[in-house]
């Protein structure tokens, strides 16, 4: 029930932000420590690379939620994407960020979506939207929902408009 309800929420936040405006905006939703405990739930797979004691090199991640372009046809989705720095503690300049990975938010597995979930607020508000209207309107959604799957005279009325009403 939890899974349904984070993928509907991240699928009201795309609507509504598609209907605002297409913008590029993100916001960081983990770094290097968090991965590294953990926090999104899913391997990343340059954590696997056996320990190298005359390595003086390790990377830096950032995990990002963005409200960006997805494919060729411009299609506006919320992205999950990773970046990576390699980083040689024996030298001072710092090497370029790489993407490592970028996937719509709704196809990565319910442990990263619902991390993600907590961050969406961010997002909208850094995207010039409104979050507690946003919020207010997913929550309708949420108890209409609830309300019309238990089948009850009262539920079925409760998904009806006040003139269908009986």
């Amino acid at each position: 029930m939890e899974k349904e309800y984070i993928s509907a929420d991240i699928e009201e936040v795309e609507h509504y932000l598609d209907e605002l405006f297409q913008l590029p905006v993100g916001i960081c939703i983990a770094d290097t420590q968090d991965i590294v405990r953990d926090v999104l739930g899913y391997e990343i797979s340059d954590m696997r690379r056996e320990p190298d004691p005359n390595c003086r090199t390790a990377f830096q991640y950032v995990a990002r939620i963005e409200w960006a372009t997805w494919n060729e046809s411009g299609c506006w989705r919320l992205m999950y994407a990773l970046y990576r720095r390699e980083v040689d503690y024996r030298s001072a300049r710092s090497q370029r960020v790489e993407e490592a990975e970028r996937r719509p938010l709704l196809e990565m597995p319910i442990e990263v979506q619902s991390h993600a979930h907590h961050y969406l607020a961010q997002l909208v508000a850094a995207a010039g939207g409104e979050w507690q209207l946003l919020r207010g309107m997913m929550l309708m959604k949420h108890r209409r929902d609830a309300a019309t799957s238990d089948g009850s005279p009262a539920a079925r009325n409760a998904g009806r408009s006040p003139r269908q009403s009986l």
